[in-house]
């Protein structure tokens, strides 16, 4: 049954041998008895038994680690636009707000040029009348 091995601390020395910070999976037969009850003792080391089925080869393991950084980047990413949302959200109430005091100054000001055009006509009425 293959073993995988990951040092809690990258380089940790065990059994005559400089182990990884990353999961390294070793065959069935690389370690004698003695040695993988040393390892799997050590608390600086995680030592796991895999099936030959699970045993994660160098290619899958940088598979998952390309993985998880595009990952990260992606939650990075989606965090910097949820920041934008909320900034542009921010402005666009300000916009509304805005837009509205516009709306109602835009209707005094027909108001009044109403009122003016009005008085306007009455004038011309009344010069026309005498």
């Amino acid at each position: 049954m293959p073993i995988q091995i990951t040092a809690r601390t990258d380089g940790f020395r065990r059994c005559g041998m400089a182990h990884s910070a990353k999961t390294q999976t070793y065959p069935e037969g690389h370690f004698t008895a003695a040695e993988l009850a040393i390892l799997e003792r050590e608390p600086q080391l995680i030592v796991v038994r895999v099936s030959a089925d699970a045993a994660v080869d160098g290619d899958s393991a940088a598979a998952l680690a390309t993985a998880r950084e595009r990952i990260t980047t992606l939650e990075a990413d989606a965090l910097t636009r949820v920041e934008q949302m909320s900034s542009l959200n921010e402005r666009l109430d300000a916009l509304t707000g805005e837009c509205h005091a516009l709306k109602e100054s835009n209707a005094a000001l027909t108001a009044e040029r109403d009122a003016i055009q009005a008085q306007l006509a009455a004038t011309d009425t009344a010069k026309v009348k005498k």
